[in-house]
């Protein structure tokens, strides 16, 4: 990460003026290739508990099976 900043302040009898700045840069990646959010599929084979209509499972929210990622690296890296 670069960082750069600066300030500058000047009293005039009863007024106070300030200038200054904020500059940074950096990078941050995350990539993220994993289903963070989970995956449902919706089947009428793979549990007990199916209606054997894929559709009304999907209502029901009766899932045949859920997979979830547990995420990646994150790189914080200046450019």
């Amino acid at each position: 990460m670069y960082q750069a900043n600066d300030s500058f302040a000047k009293t005039f009898g009863h007024h106070n003026l300030k200038f200054g700045y904020d500059w940074r840069k950096y990078l941050v990646k995350n990539p993220f290739g994993a289903r963070n959010n989970g995956s449902y599929t919706f089947t009428t084979t793979g549990n007990n508990f199916t209606t054997g209509d894929a559709g009304l499972d999907f209502l029901l929210g009766i899932p045949a099976t859920y997979a979830q990622g547990s995420g990646a690296y994150i790189d914080a890296t200046p450019f």
